[in-house]
């Protein structure tokens, strides 16, 4: 049985190594958001105790009547030497959870930035152009609840139904992070096609995960029509870039072919607007 999330408020609560820490948070109500924001600001916690004297002894050994002769104990962190510390706050337990959190604390700050490039010239531009944890987090609940409602309408499941795959295909940029955040936002598990593998491996990937759609750069579009007739479970295919009507409307009625997939369902081209 895995043994109980212990948070690192847990442990300023229980240790008096650290009470000033505990007195600092005293007057916030533990595990919101203001009390958070005010431990983040006192980290690391090896100021409590000083520093010099968590460098003495960083690690401890722990008791493990499994250990086996030849290996060396188990060792942990000497400020939390008796239970194993998995969370900041039982609040924040996902990486979703501490995005959410920043979107709340800091909405206006940047969150996510880009270097454009003039593809006129083919230079990038000086600095990075960035967007608001704000704008991020209302993008990628946009596109996770369009992911939900596009494929769960095809397979005829409940909207909110979120066993399958959600299958990327592109070079690192934002709309990548963006997908993935909104996969984490939904619960839906995601896989990377990588450029790099050839149509082969991600044809097998596709068919293996059973994956019903398919988000992709619009550079890998040729890669991806190459791969339409052999996608089994594909119904779905999202262009990260957005696409002109008379482009859409080709790939639909003339580049995609006319045959449903393996379970009868037939496959549209979507692509993302802002």
């Amino acid at each position: 049985m895995a043994a109980p999330d212990y948070a690192l408020t847990d442990l300023i609560e229980s240790d008096p190594r650290f009470e000033s820490l505990k007195t600092r948070l005293a007057g916030y109500t533990k595990g919101s958001d203001e009390y958070i924001e005010e431990l983040y600001s006192q980290l690391p916690l090896t100021s409590y105790p000083r520093y010099k004297t968590f460098l003495k002894k960083q690690a401890v050994a722990i008791s493990n009547p499994d250990n086996e002769a030849g290996f060396s104990s188990i060792y942990r962190s000497s400020l939390s030497s008796e239970n194993l510390v998995s969370c900041v706050d039982k609040n924040l337990r996902t990486a979703y959870d501490h995005f959410m959190f920043s979107a709340r604390r800091w909405p206006q700050r940047d969150c996510l930035g880009s270097r454009p490039i003039d593809k006129a010239t083919g230079t990038w531009e000086e600095t990075f152009r960035f967007e608001s944890y704000s704008t991020v987090s209302k993008r990628c609940h946009n596109i996770g609840s369009g992911i939900l409602s596009l494929v769960n309408t095809k397979r005829k499941r409940p909207l909110e139904a979120n066993d399958f795959v959600v299958a990327i295909l592109s070079h690192n940029n934002p709309e990548w992070i963006l997908t993935d955040l909104a996969c984490q936002a939904y619960s839906l598990t995601n896989t990377a096609l990588y450029e790099t593998l050839g149509p082969n491996t991600s044809e097998y990937i596709l068919n293996l995960t059973e994956a019903p759609i398919l988000i992709f750069a619009k550079s890998n579009m040729y890669h991806v029509l190459k791969m339409v007739p052999d996608m089994k479970f594909v119904n779905t295919l999202v262009c990260m870039d957005e696409l002109t009507h008379d482009e859409l409307r080709m790939l639909n009625e003339s580049l995609l072919p006319v045959k449903c997939n393996s379970l009868n369902e037939k496959s549209h081209f979507f692509h993302w607007s802002r």
